[in-house]
């Protein structure tokens, strides 16, 4: 009978009424450990017993089921038991003991037995003359013989007898005796009350009553996953959940379940106790083999197909088993945390060898190989090879890792060993570059033996060059370059592309032009995929020496349409998006490091992932997204702290540097310059990055000689490598903008007139900013129009924070020629721009320049702009966002390309729509977004 667990007590106490009026009942209550069946015995006997009802109890024990009556004879322990009656049954008790050694050899009849027996049951029965009596046994299975015939003896005489009698058994796997079960069924007065597993609703409603969290119903459906309902389970994980909200450091409400609470591995350790040890073995061999389902626990003991089926379906029962496999990683881990650890080698070993006699797939053996010491057989080692390879190629770097160590421990070939370790560093680059330096010296001796190849050399040059090890990879290339073999277009290729990695990072490293020395002029003999690697080495390059050309944007594009990440391919990828931001191309850099970042994140690679995110914070910089900078560049250096960057670490450091100094945040940026960083990174590009953001830093505190100190350092190098190109670190504007502080006008027009010349200083973004410090330079009449032209080149650019100091720029100097109305507007464009980028420093300044009135016009306006244009069409708003910036009615005609009447007569209309005056009143009312077109 399957009772609601609302039900049993009710039921029972039903039970206990009936036998008071002298109908003697039995009732059985059947589940498995920590199915509360052992809580709902005791509760029940407890409340009898102040009812004033006699209470026997007893508890079968797995340990003592060779003790004869050893459960029985626990019913007369009761200190309420009459004086006479106990000693009556203990003198039977000792006769029993007597009896012991051949109680089953007697025949059935032999009056001994039978003497002692019905004494035995007299003595309780005959308690119930004068109060109703209540006998407990708890896990009967466990019960020895002699008390299991003492209570089938028992059971018989119940029938007019004030008794009820209660046991508890674990579920049918774990059996109790047969003749006990036949008197049980045929007892008319005998009820079965099964405890079955908790509902998702009942767990739900444990969690309801035991955690205050958000989403009951979503834990409960978890907690029910995990322990299939066995109260047990259930309440373990409450426990370790209860522990871990309270735990240090700030906790969600809908935490997840513990990966490894301490008391749900104790409750499972109890249910494989509670189980027996042939339970035990077949669940040890099921957390061994895991998801390797070629063959069963019977194939790693020597166990009977009917056993193990018994025992799987016991683990099911008891909640840790679904359709034959652990619910839970959490239960496989209690299991394996509790085995030997040389028994738990053995059968991996087993299953290990099982399945190469299969020939299952190589990381399905390697699990097994590698979750303790590997054996030393023979097929072993190509195993973990294969492993790692197939592991790598799934974007499994730490199983690769696994796979590695041990099969470098255990190869003998110094050859083949240091193509294990290259592999090795390569897997554990892709987790942390700092991990994979380790193996530089045994690499640089593997290519010294000559035991090295071609493709595994470059790895470790860019490995030493990651790492700031540039002297010994340059003597390394220079071994690479005279063992190349002559006319071999792949290895010439991968030559070049070693070459030019190693000068866009250390442009001081060797001559531009030798970079090609030796390459193939027809790159079609090689691979496809070298092929796209040197094409994308040559852009970077060309970039940073020469500026972008036409095709700079088509051919890094095709780049990285043409490639997927890869360990051969991220520098390429990485290559080629710097290429695109170096050429002031940050829109189709932005679009590009999102696709490049979705599939980093999805492969989970931690490497790619990070120098993704370092990309995205700088292009969000450049684009003025000041806290989207901020939020990748810290996701950068979470996934890699500095260390682990190397050199490369000037790129994060100096995008999080920049950032927090524009948004105001300089305790931050203080901090950040007080974190090491390897001397060898300022004589890389990255290092450019780190001294130009310092530069910055240092501008913004007005500590302007030393700001200058840095922005001249960074053009020194620049000149010195050959890369002076602006779109790669703008140190003259730095540089002019601490000079004009220092009133040292003459410096700073020199400065801003030679920017004009160099490559690429006429792309928009570039342009732009150069623009806003030349007309610094310039008489105050001839300012408006330069820095107006500069806002529409930065419009374009999409470079918000520039386009806000150009705004501000202009509005200064709008003010200083008296032109005090469109002073303010801009003023408050300027404002309402910089708020949109959230450069604090640059708000306030908007802010302190302005009256109070303008103060609650700039706020006022920010709130009702998108509300007030709606009205307005597209031409209408191009038109007025072009007169709220100042331009005449016959300039914006020629700007768009219409006619001045046309200009008039969207201007009338756009007065009449905002209920303004005139065009003096515009900029207030429109949003930055609309206040200016592209040229």
């Amino acid at each position: 009978m399957l009772l609601e667990r609302d039900d049993e007590q009710a039921a029972l106490d039903r039970l206990l009424a009936d036998s008071a009026g002298g109908r003697g009942r039995v009732a059985v209550v059947t589940g498995v450990t920590g199915s509360g069946k052992t809580a709902l015995l005791y509760h029940f006997a407890e409340r009898a017993a102040e009812a004033g009802v006699t209470w026997l109890s007893a508890i079968g024990s797995r340990a003592e089921q060779d003790l004869p009556l050893g459960v029985f004879s626990q019913l007369f322990l009761n200190a309420s038991i009459p004086a006479e009656r106990a000693a009556l049954a203990a003198q039977l008790l000792d006769s029993a003991g007597v009896q012991a050694a051949n109680w089953y050899d007697t025949p059935p009849g032999a009056v001994e037995r039978l003497r002692i027996t019905q004494g035995l049951c007299n003595a309780v029965v005959n308690l119930s003359d004068t109060q109703p009596v209540l006998v407990t046994i708890d896990d009967v299975h466990y019960a020895d013989k002699a008390s299991l015939w003492q209570l089938q003896f028992f059971i018989r005489r119940l029938t007019s007898a004030r008794i009820l009698l209660v046991l508890t058994e674990a579920d049918r796997v774990i059996t109790t005796d047969p003749a006990l079960d036949l008197n049980l069924l045929h007892h008319p007065r005998c009820l079965q009350i099964e405890l079955a597993p908790l509902s998702p609703d009942g767990v739900t409603d444990l969690v309801r009553r035991n955690l205050d969290v958000p989403d009951a119903e979503a834990l409960g459906a978890r907690y029910h996953q995990v322990s299939g309902g066995n109260p047990l389970l259930v309440n373990a994980i409450l426990d370790d959940h209860r522990e871990l909200l309270r735990g240090p450091g700030e906790q969600r409400p809908d935490a997840p379940i513990p990966t490894a609470g301490p008391r749900l591995t104790r409750s499972v350790h109890t249910l494989l106790d509670h189980a027996g040890p042939e339970v035990l073995e077949v669940a040890r061999g099921l957390a061994v083999l895991g998801d390797s389902f070629f063959h069963t626990p019977a194939d790693l003991f020597d166990a009977e197909p009917g056993t193990v089926g018994q025992a799987l379906d016991h683990l099911t029962a008891v909640g840790l088993l679904e359709a034959e496999r652990f619910r839970h990683p959490i239960a496989r881990a209690a299991v394996l945390s509790g085995m030997d650890p040389e028994r738990r080698d053995e059968m991996n070993h087993r299953a290990a060898r099982l399945l190469h006699t299969e020939g299952a797939a190589p990381t399905v053996m390697a699990r097994h190989l590698i979750a303790g010491t590997p054996p030393k057989d023979p097929w072993v080692l190509p195993v973990l090879r294969e492993a790692a390879e197939q592991a790598l190629l799934n974007d499994d770097a730490e199983l690769a890792v696994r796979c590695l160590k041990p099969a470098a421990a255990l190869c003998a070939d110094a050859a083949q060993r240091a193509r294990i370790t290259a592999m090795l560093a390569r897997a554990e680059w892709r987790i942390n570059p700092a991990l994979a330096e380790r193996h530089i010296p045994d690499l640089v001796a593997a290519v010294d033996a000559g035991t090295l190849r071609q493709s595994e050399t470059h790895d470790l040059i860019r490995l030493m060059l990651w790492h700031g090890r540039l002297e010994p990879a340059q003597d390394l290339m220079a071994t690479y370059t005279a063992r190349a073999a002559e006319g071999d277009a792949e290895a010439a290729a991968r030559l070049s592309i070693t070459r030019h990695l190693a000068w866009s990072s250390y442009p001081s490293s060797q001559d531009a032009a030798a970079l090609d020395r030796g390459a193939a002029g027809d790159t079609s003999l090689t691979s496809t995929t070298t092929h796209l690697r040197l094409q994308a080495a040559r852009l970077l390059t060309s970039v940073l020496r020469d500026g972008p050309g036409k095709n700079t944007t088509r051919t890094a594009e095709g780049v990285l349409q043409s490639v997927t990440l890869s360990d051969d391919t991220a520098e390429a990828v990485h290559s080629m998006l710097y290429a695109l931001i170096y050429s002031d191309r940050v829109d189709r850099a932005a679009h590009w490091s999102q696709v490049c970042h979705e599939d980093a994140l999805e492969r989970d690679v931690p490497t790619w992932r990070a120098m993704i995110d370092s990309i995205r914070a700088e292009v969000a910089l450049r684009q003025g997204e000041l806290p989207t900078a901020v939020r990748h560049a810290r996701a950068a250096l979470e996934v890699l702290r500095p260390r682990s960057w190397g050199v490369v670490a000037g790129l994060p450091l100096s995008t999080l540097l920049h950032a927090t100094t524009e948004m105001g945040r300089y305790g931050e940026a203080a901090a950040l310059l007080r974190q090491p960083v390897p001397d060898a990174m300022f004589k890389t590009r990255f290092g450019l990055h780190y001294l130009h953001a310092r530069g910055h830093y240092h501008l913004a505190l007005d500590q302007v000689q030393t700001a200058l100190g840095d922005f001249l350092t960074c053009g020194e190098l620049m000149r010195e490598w050959g890369i002076d190109t602006p779109a790669l670190v703008s140190w003259r504007t730095g540089a002019a903008s601490a000079c004009l502080r220092m009133g040292d006008q003459e410096r700073a027009t020199a400065l801003m007139e030679e920017q004009r010349t160099l490559p690429g200083a006429r792309t928009p973004r570039t342009r732009g900013i150069s623009l806003r410090l030349f007309a610094a330079t310039v008489e105050l009449r001839q300012r408006p129009a330069l820095l107006r032209e500069a806002v529409d080149l930065l419009q374009s650019a999409g470079d918000g924070l520039q386009r806000a100091y150009t705004l501000a720029a202009l509005a200064g100097n709008l003010q200083a020629l008296g032109e005090m109305s469109k002073a303010r507007m801009i003023g408050n464009l300027a404002h309402s721009t910089a708020s949109a980028c959230h450069a604090e420093p640059l708000t306030r300044k908007m802010l302190a320049h302005g009256s109070a009135d303008d103060k609650a016009d700039a706020i006022a306006d920010t709130v009702g702009a998108d509300e007030g244009l709606s009205v307005l069409s597209e031409a209408e708003q191009r038109v007025a966002s072009l007169a709220a910036l100042g331009y005449s009615n016959r300039e914006i005609a020629r700007k768009i390309h219409i006619t001045t009447s046309t200009v008039e007569q969207h201007l009338t209309r756009a007065y009449r729509k905002l209920k303004v005056n005139g065009r003096r009143d515009l900029p207030a009312r429109m949003s930055p977004e609309m206040s200016t077109t592209p040229a």
